[in-house]
Protein backbone atom coordinates (compact mmCIF):
# COMPACT_ATOMS: atom_id res chain seq x y z
CA UNK A 1 0.00 0.00 0.00
CA UNK A 2 1.31 3.53 -0.84
CA UNK A 3 3.99 2.85 -3.14
CA UNK A 4 5.29 5.93 -5.78
CA UNK A 5 7.01 3.95 -8.20
CA UNK A 6 10.10 6.02 -8.13
CA UNK A 7 13.36 5.00 -6.11
CA UNK A 8 12.56 6.18 -2.81
CA UNK A 9 8.84 4.16 -2.42
CA UNK A 10 10.12 2.19 0.22
CA UNK A 11 9.75 4.98 2.70
CA UNK A 12 6.23 5.25 1.25
CA UNK A 13 5.19 1.54 1.41
CA UNK A 14 3.21 -0.39 4.09
CA UNK A 15 2.61 -3.57 4.32
CA UNK A 16 0.53 -6.57 6.41
CA UNK A 17 1.73 -9.73 6.79
CA UNK A 18 -0.32 -12.94 7.67
CA UNK A 19 1.55 -15.80 9.83
CA UNK A 20 4.97 -14.16 10.18
CA UNK A 21 7.20 -15.56 12.05
CA UNK A 22 10.50 -14.94 14.18
CA UNK A 23 13.14 -17.49 13.96
CA UNK A 24 15.22 -17.11 17.12
CA UNK A 25 17.98 -19.07 15.66
CA UNK A 26 18.32 -17.42 12.69
CA UNK A 27 17.28 -13.95 13.91
CA UNK A 28 15.34 -12.96 11.17
CA UNK A 29 11.57 -12.32 10.20
CA UNK A 30 10.72 -15.23 8.05
CA UNK A 31 7.53 -15.97 5.35
CA UNK A 32 6.75 -19.50 4.83
CA UNK A 33 5.74 -20.96 1.54
CA UNK A 34 4.90 -24.47 0.63
CA UNK A 35 7.11 -25.36 -2.01
CA UNK A 36 9.97 -24.95 -3.69
CA UNK A 37 8.68 -22.87 -6.78
CA UNK A 38 6.78 -20.70 -4.75
CA UNK A 39 10.13 -19.28 -3.36
CA UNK A 40 11.49 -18.97 -7.04
CA UNK A 41 8.19 -16.81 -8.01
CA UNK A 42 8.67 -14.54 -5.41
CA UNK A 43 11.87 -13.03 -6.90
CA UNK A 44 14.43 -16.32 -6.71
CA UNK A 45 16.54 -17.14 -3.34
CA UNK A 46 19.83 -17.84 -1.74
CA UNK A 47 21.69 -21.12 -1.28
CA UNK A 48 19.92 -23.31 -3.65
CA UNK A 49 17.82 -21.40 -5.26
CA UNK A 50 20.30 -19.22 -6.70
CA UNK A 51 22.53 -22.16 -7.52
CA UNK A 52 19.71 -23.35 -9.85
CA UNK A 53 19.09 -19.97 -11.29
CA UNK A 54 23.30 -20.19 -12.20
CA UNK A 55 22.90 -23.63 -13.72
CA UNK A 56 24.90 -25.07 -11.12
CA UNK A 57 23.54 -28.49 -9.38
CA UNK A 58 22.12 -27.48 -6.10
CA UNK A 59 23.59 -28.09 -2.49
CA UNK A 60 22.85 -31.32 -1.13
CA UNK A 61 22.13 -32.71 2.45
CA UNK A 62 24.34 -35.06 4.00
CA UNK A 63 20.91 -37.56 3.71
CA UNK A 64 20.86 -36.80 0.08
CA UNK A 65 18.11 -34.21 -0.01
CA UNK A 66 17.78 -30.65 -1.20
CA UNK A 67 18.14 -28.34 1.19
CA UNK A 68 16.01 -25.55 1.95
CA UNK A 69 15.16 -22.57 -0.40
CA UNK A 70 15.13 -19.11 1.11
CA UNK A 71 14.22 -16.26 -1.08
CA UNK A 72 14.99 -12.94 -1.95
CA UNK A 73 11.78 -10.57 -2.25
CA UNK A 74 11.13 -8.46 -5.00
CA UNK A 75 11.98 -4.45 -3.63
CA UNK A 76 8.19 -3.64 -3.99
CA UNK A 77 8.39 -5.34 -0.58
CA UNK A 78 10.81 -3.50 1.39
CA UNK A 79 9.38 -0.33 3.67
CA UNK A 80 10.96 2.00 6.30
CA UNK A 81 10.82 1.08 10.47
CA UNK A 82 11.41 4.36 11.36
CA UNK A 83 10.41 8.45 9.96
CA UNK A 84 11.59 8.68 6.49
CA UNK A 85 13.34 11.50 6.98
CA UNK A 86 17.08 12.13 8.26
CA UNK A 87 16.37 14.32 10.83
CA UNK A 88 18.33 15.41 13.92
CA UNK A 89 21.27 14.32 12.26
CA UNK A 90 21.62 11.63 9.31
CA UNK A 91 19.75 8.72 10.30
CA UNK A 92 20.96 5.34 9.21
CA UNK A 93 17.07 4.33 8.19
CA UNK A 94 16.23 6.99 6.36
CA UNK A 95 17.50 4.92 3.32
CA UNK A 96 17.75 1.79 4.47
CA UNK A 97 15.08 -0.52 4.76
CA UNK A 98 13.27 -3.69 6.42
CA UNK A 99 11.78 -6.78 4.75
CA UNK A 100 11.57 -10.37 5.90
CA UNK A 101 12.88 -13.36 3.73
CA UNK A 102 10.99 -16.05 2.14
CA UNK A 103 11.34 -19.65 3.26
CA UNK A 104 10.63 -22.94 1.70
CA UNK A 105 8.22 -25.16 4.07
CA UNK A 106 5.35 -24.83 6.37
CA UNK A 107 5.29 -23.28 9.73
CA UNK A 108 6.11 -26.28 12.57
CA UNK A 109 3.36 -27.53 14.62
CA UNK A 110 5.52 -25.95 18.03
CA UNK A 111 5.74 -22.31 16.77
CA UNK A 112 4.62 -20.01 19.50
CA UNK A 113 2.20 -17.53 18.48
CA UNK A 114 1.87 -14.52 20.27
CA UNK A 115 -1.49 -13.71 21.93
CA UNK A 116 -2.42 -10.31 20.17
CA UNK A 117 -4.59 -10.26 16.92
CA UNK A 118 -2.60 -7.98 15.26
CA UNK A 119 1.05 -6.86 16.00
CA UNK A 120 2.72 -3.41 14.45
CA UNK A 121 6.69 -3.81 14.23
CA UNK A 122 8.62 -0.18 14.00
CA UNK A 123 11.54 1.21 16.09
CA UNK A 124 11.37 4.11 18.83
CA UNK A 125 13.10 6.98 17.92
CA UNK A 126 13.54 9.81 20.34
CA UNK A 127 11.62 7.63 23.07
CA UNK A 128 12.21 9.87 25.74
CA UNK A 129 10.55 12.93 24.23
CA UNK A 130 6.89 12.59 24.80
CA UNK A 131 6.25 14.56 21.19
CA UNK A 132 8.38 12.08 19.45
CA UNK A 133 6.75 9.34 21.21
CA UNK A 134 2.81 10.59 20.36
CA UNK A 135 3.18 11.40 16.65
CA UNK A 136 6.34 9.50 15.22
CA UNK A 137 5.53 6.20 17.64
CA UNK A 138 1.80 6.49 18.78
CA UNK A 139 0.08 8.14 15.88
CA UNK A 140 1.99 6.20 13.52
CA UNK A 141 1.22 3.07 15.22
CA UNK A 142 -2.70 4.01 15.10
CA UNK A 143 -2.35 5.07 11.36
CA UNK A 144 -1.09 1.57 9.99
CA UNK A 145 -4.62 0.13 12.50
CA UNK A 146 -6.39 2.83 10.54
CA UNK A 147 -5.34 2.32 6.93
CA UNK A 148 -5.91 -2.24 7.06
CA UNK A 149 -9.17 -1.74 9.13
CA UNK A 150 -8.02 -2.59 12.60
CA UNK A 151 -8.65 0.51 14.14
CA UNK A 152 -11.77 -0.42 16.14
CA UNK A 153 -9.23 -2.87 17.90
CA UNK A 154 -8.67 -2.92 21.69
CA UNK A 155 -5.81 -5.41 21.77
CA UNK A 156 -2.83 -4.74 19.54
CA UNK A 157 1.10 -5.44 20.23
CA UNK A 158 3.51 -2.81 18.99
CA UNK A 159 6.95 -4.05 18.64
CA UNK A 160 10.45 -2.09 19.30
CA UNK A 161 12.44 -3.84 17.11
CA UNK A 162 15.52 -3.95 18.40
CA UNK A 163 17.17 -5.74 15.14
CA UNK A 164 19.98 -3.48 13.97
CA UNK A 165 21.47 -5.53 10.49
CA UNK A 166 20.37 -4.09 7.56
CA UNK A 167 21.70 -6.40 5.22
CA UNK A 168 19.37 -8.40 4.20
CA UNK A 169 18.32 -10.88 5.33
CA UNK A 170 18.95 -8.97 8.36
CA UNK A 171 20.75 -12.16 10.25
CA UNK A 172 21.73 -11.54 13.90
CA UNK A 173 22.75 -13.97 16.12
CA UNK A 174 22.05 -14.27 20.07
CA UNK A 175 25.88 -13.17 20.78
CA UNK A 176 24.79 -10.49 18.41
CA UNK A 177 22.00 -9.26 20.11
CA UNK A 178 23.50 -9.87 23.15
CA UNK A 179 26.51 -7.40 22.95
CA UNK A 180 24.98 -4.92 20.16
CA UNK A 181 27.91 -5.23 18.03
CA UNK A 182 25.68 -3.30 15.33
CA UNK A 183 25.30 0.02 16.07
CA UNK A 184 21.42 0.73 16.89
CA UNK A 185 20.34 4.02 15.17
CA UNK A 186 20.99 7.38 16.39
CA UNK A 187 18.68 9.05 18.84
CA UNK A 188 16.81 5.42 19.73
CA UNK A 189 16.33 4.09 23.26
CA UNK A 190 17.89 1.33 22.06
CA UNK A 191 20.90 2.47 21.50
CA UNK A 192 21.06 3.80 25.49
CA UNK A 193 19.88 0.20 26.10
CA UNK A 194 22.75 -1.08 24.10
CA UNK A 195 25.62 1.11 26.23
CA UNK A 196 23.45 -0.02 29.40
CA UNK A 197 24.32 -3.46 29.03
CA UNK A 198 27.90 -3.29 27.22
CA UNK A 199 29.65 0.13 28.93
CA UNK A 200 30.31 1.38 25.46
CA UNK A 201 29.88 5.29 24.71
CA UNK A 202 26.63 5.71 22.51
CA UNK A 203 28.94 8.68 21.17
CA UNK A 204 30.78 5.74 19.32
CA UNK A 205 31.67 5.80 15.58
CA UNK A 206 32.92 3.54 13.06
CA UNK A 207 36.11 2.43 14.47
CA UNK A 208 39.31 2.31 12.75
CA UNK A 209 41.59 -0.52 12.95
CA UNK A 210 43.65 -0.90 16.37
CA UNK A 211 41.52 1.27 17.83
CA UNK A 212 39.84 0.62 21.50
CA UNK A 213 36.13 0.97 22.20
CA UNK A 214 35.52 4.11 23.47
CA UNK A 215 33.48 3.17 27.15
CA UNK A 216 31.02 5.33 28.79
CA UNK A 217 32.71 8.45 31.42
CA UNK A 218 29.96 9.49 34.31
CA UNK A 219 28.92 11.96 32.68
CA UNK A 220 27.45 9.77 29.74
CA UNK A 221 26.20 7.27 32.41
CA UNK A 222 23.97 9.59 34.08
CA UNK A 223 22.52 11.30 30.73
CA UNK A 224 22.02 7.32 29.60
CA UNK A 225 20.11 6.90 33.13
CA UNK A 226 18.10 9.97 32.50
CA UNK A 227 16.98 9.34 28.97
CA UNK A 228 16.26 5.58 29.69
CA UNK A 229 14.24 6.45 32.66
CA UNK A 230 12.16 8.73 30.56
CA UNK A 231 12.12 6.03 27.74
CA UNK A 232 10.70 3.90 29.90
CA UNK A 233 8.10 6.24 32.00
CA UNK A 234 6.83 7.18 28.48
CA UNK A 235 6.13 3.25 27.17
CA UNK A 236 4.85 2.71 30.03
CA UNK A 237 2.30 5.61 30.48
CA UNK A 238 1.22 4.97 26.35
CA UNK A 239 0.56 1.29 26.90
CA UNK A 240 -3.11 2.14 27.30
CA UNK A 241 -3.35 3.37 23.67
CA UNK A 242 -2.14 0.12 22.10
CA UNK A 243 -3.94 -2.43 24.70
CA UNK A 244 -6.22 -3.19 27.12
CA UNK A 245 -4.74 -6.51 28.71
CA UNK A 246 -3.19 -6.60 31.87
CA UNK A 247 -0.82 -6.47 31.81
CA UNK A 248 0.08 -4.59 28.60
CA UNK A 249 1.98 -6.33 26.52
CA UNK A 250 6.27 -6.02 26.28
CA UNK A 251 7.35 -3.62 23.45
CA UNK A 252 11.26 -4.63 23.32
CA UNK A 253 11.45 -7.20 20.39
CA UNK A 254 13.10 -9.72 20.42
CA UNK A 255 13.49 -9.96 24.35
CA UNK A 256 14.75 -12.34 26.67
CA UNK A 257 12.09 -15.04 25.79
CA UNK A 258 13.21 -14.99 22.16
CA UNK A 259 17.25 -14.48 22.81
CA UNK A 260 17.16 -17.58 26.20
CA UNK A 261 15.60 -20.27 23.12
CA UNK A 262 12.41 -20.72 25.06
CA UNK A 263 10.61 -19.80 21.91
CA UNK A 264 12.23 -21.30 18.61
CA UNK A 265 9.87 -19.49 16.37
CA UNK A 266 7.23 -16.81 17.60
CA UNK A 267 4.17 -15.96 14.67
CA UNK A 268 2.80 -13.67 14.37
CA UNK A 269 -0.97 -14.15 13.01
CA UNK A 270 -1.41 -10.32 11.52
CA UNK A 271 2.04 -7.89 11.00
CA UNK A 272 1.82 -4.43 10.07
CA UNK A 273 5.11 -2.89 8.76
CA UNK A 274 6.09 0.72 7.48
CA UNK A 275 5.52 3.82 8.95
CA UNK A 276 8.04 6.12 6.92
CA UNK A 277 5.29 8.82 5.90
CA UNK A 278 2.98 8.04 8.21
CA UNK A 279 5.06 10.15 10.92
CA UNK A 280 4.61 13.51 11.65
CA UNK A 281 8.07 14.26 11.13
CA UNK A 282 7.89 11.86 7.59
CA UNK A 283 10.03 13.68 5.30
CA UNK A 284 10.62 17.46 6.83
CA UNK A 285 14.02 17.09 8.37
CA UNK A 286 12.26 18.70 12.07
CA UNK A 287 10.65 21.24 9.82
CA UNK A 288 6.97 19.96 10.99
CA UNK A 289 5.49 20.41 7.80
CA UNK A 290 7.19 24.13 6.62
CA UNK A 291 10.26 22.97 4.77
CA UNK A 292 8.86 20.09 2.92
CA UNK A 293 11.71 17.48 1.78
CA UNK A 294 11.68 16.27 -2.25
CA UNK A 295 12.27 12.95 -4.14
CA UNK A 296 14.05 13.07 -7.57
CA UNK A 297 13.07 11.64 -10.30
CA UNK A 298 14.86 12.07 -13.80
CA UNK A 299 16.65 15.00 -12.26
CA UNK A 300 13.38 16.89 -11.46
CA UNK A 301 11.91 17.10 -8.24
CA UNK A 302 8.93 16.39 -6.75
CA UNK A 303 7.68 18.14 -2.99
CA UNK A 304 6.62 15.76 -0.38
CA UNK A 305 4.51 18.10 2.27
CA UNK A 306 4.20 15.66 5.29
CA UNK A 307 0.83 14.86 6.37
CA UNK A 308 -1.46 17.12 3.97
CA UNK A 309 -4.78 15.85 3.67
CA UNK A 310 -4.63 13.93 7.11
CA UNK A 311 -6.71 15.68 8.88
CA UNK A 312 -9.52 13.20 9.54
CA UNK A 313 -7.06 10.43 10.26
CA UNK A 314 -5.65 12.77 13.32
CA UNK A 315 -9.25 13.39 14.22
CA UNK A 316 -9.33 9.26 14.34
CA UNK A 317 -6.57 9.04 16.14
CA UNK A 318 -7.63 11.42 19.02
CA UNK A 319 -10.90 9.71 18.97
CA UNK A 320 -9.32 5.82 19.61
CA UNK A 321 -7.04 7.81 22.18
CA UNK A 322 -10.09 9.04 24.21
CA UNK A 323 -11.77 5.88 24.08
CA UNK A 324 -9.08 3.80 25.06
CA UNK A 325 -8.62 6.17 28.34
CA UNK A 326 -12.04 5.84 29.23
CA UNK A 327 -12.26 9.51 28.65
CA UNK A 328 -15.77 10.29 27.30
CA UNK A 329 -16.78 13.20 24.56
CA UNK A 330 -18.57 15.06 27.74
CA UNK A 331 -15.36 16.69 28.91
CA UNK A 332 -15.02 20.16 29.00
CA UNK A 333 -12.84 22.76 30.38
CA UNK A 334 -14.83 24.56 33.21
CA UNK A 335 -15.85 28.94 33.09
CA UNK A 336 -18.09 29.67 30.66
CA UNK A 337 -16.48 32.35 28.20
CA UNK A 338 -13.61 31.76 30.32
CA UNK A 339 -10.69 30.47 28.06
CA UNK A 340 -7.47 28.15 29.78
CA UNK A 341 -4.40 28.53 27.53
CA UNK A 342 -2.01 25.60 28.43
CA UNK A 343 1.64 26.15 27.92
CA UNK A 344 4.06 23.17 27.86
CA UNK A 345 6.87 23.12 29.67
CA UNK A 346 9.91 20.90 29.51
CA UNK A 347 12.05 19.61 32.15
CA UNK A 348 15.29 18.39 31.83
CA UNK A 349 18.47 16.79 33.75
CA UNK A 350 21.28 18.78 34.44
CA UNK A 351 22.91 17.35 30.91
CA UNK A 352 20.08 18.94 29.02
CA UNK A 353 19.28 21.75 27.21
CA UNK A 354 15.78 22.25 29.23
CA UNK A 355 17.66 22.82 33.20
CA UNK A 356 16.13 24.30 35.84
CA UNK A 357 16.70 27.51 34.97
CA UNK A 358 15.05 27.25 31.47
CA UNK A 359 12.06 25.83 33.19
CA UNK A 360 12.19 28.72 35.78
CA UNK A 361 12.13 31.30 32.65
CA UNK A 362 8.76 29.46 30.63
CA UNK A 363 6.61 29.53 34.12
CA UNK A 364 7.80 33.67 34.53
CA UNK A 365 6.80 34.10 30.93
CA UNK A 366 3.25 32.35 31.55
CA UNK A 367 2.51 34.74 34.15
CA UNK A 368 3.24 37.89 32.24
CA UNK A 369 0.88 36.22 29.42
CA UNK A 370 -1.50 35.78 31.99
CA UNK A 371 -1.41 39.66 33.36
CA UNK A 372 -2.10 40.25 29.79
CA UNK A 373 -5.07 38.13 28.91
CA UNK A 374 -7.09 38.51 32.33
CA UNK A 375 -9.61 37.18 32.68
CA UNK A 376 -8.55 34.58 30.58
CA UNK A 377 -6.16 31.63 32.58
CA UNK A 378 -2.64 30.48 31.74
CA UNK A 379 -1.89 27.22 33.26
CA UNK A 380 1.73 25.52 32.95
CA UNK A 381 2.01 22.39 32.78
CA UNK A 382 5.00 19.70 32.66
CA UNK A 383 4.00 16.68 30.63
CA UNK A 384 6.43 14.22 32.66
CA UNK A 385 4.42 15.19 35.93
CA UNK A 386 1.37 14.13 34.26
CA UNK A 387 -0.77 10.78 33.41
CA UNK A 388 -1.72 10.21 29.35
CA UNK A 389 -4.85 10.40 30.48
CA UNK A 390 -4.64 14.06 31.95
Amino acid sequence: MGQGFHQQEARASSCEWRDLCFNTDAGTFQYFVKDRAQVYELGGGTNTANRQKRGLKPRMRKNGKLGRARGFLPPSMKVSLLPASTFHGDTPFSEEFWMPEVVQGEIPEDAIYNPAPVAVLMMQYNGHNFGHVLFDEMFPWFSLLDMFGYANHSDSVLLDYQNFNMTYPHHLSRQDYRDHTILPPDNTCAKFRRSQATGISYNDQDLGEGQETPMMDQDEISNMENILRVCDLLANSTADLISQRTPAPRRIFPGDPELDGQNKLVCFDRLLAGIGLLTEHCTDESGHGNDPDAYMVDDEEFPVYCNAGRGPQFWRFRQHSMRMLGVGEGARCGGENILQVLMNVRAGGNLDRFTAESVAAWHSVAAEIAGRIRPHRVKTIEPSTLSLRE
